[in-house]
Parts: structure tokens; C-alpha cells; sequence
């Protein structure tokens, strides 16, 4: 599981891990691109899904009720 996954840091992290085989579960805030690297993560044969959470508040978080996994 890489967090942040949809820009900076976190997507380089998951793109190495993709590159070596790594099934992965990629998760972020921020849904749309998170979601769009995702879709670019399996177009590359890298197996996994990406989850977009919505913060709670102090960790918590939820499933995203607008359309996210």
C-alpha cells in the first residue's frame, strides 16, 4: 500500500514498485487523479486498484461517497 500515491513521492514510489512486479494498492485524497494514475498503473500490466478515501478528521477515513473506490 503506497499513500499519497497520486502525486510527488508517493506516485514515484508506486511507479518503482509497478517496475519490479509489485501488486499495489494506491491511496490519496485526492480522487480524479488517483484514480486516473491508477488506471495508468494497470495500463502498464501492474496489478492492483487505487482507493480514494475521504478524511474524517484525526486518521479517520472513509470510503469516498462521490464516486470513488
Amino acid at each position: 500500500m503506497i499513500t499519497g500515491a497520486a502525486f510527488g513521492i508517493g506516485r514515484a514510489s508506486a511507479v518503482l514498485f509497478a517496475r519490479e512486479g509489485a501488486r499495489l494498492t494506491v491511496t490519496d485524497i485526492q480522487g480524479e487523479p488517483l484514480l486516473t494514475f491508477a488506471d495508468q498503473l494497470r495500463d502498464t500490466g501492474a496489478g492492483g486498484r487505487g482507493d480514494h478515501r475521504r478524511r474524517l478528521g484525526r486518521g479517520r477515513c472513509a470510503p469516498d461517497d462521490r464516486g470513488g473506490n
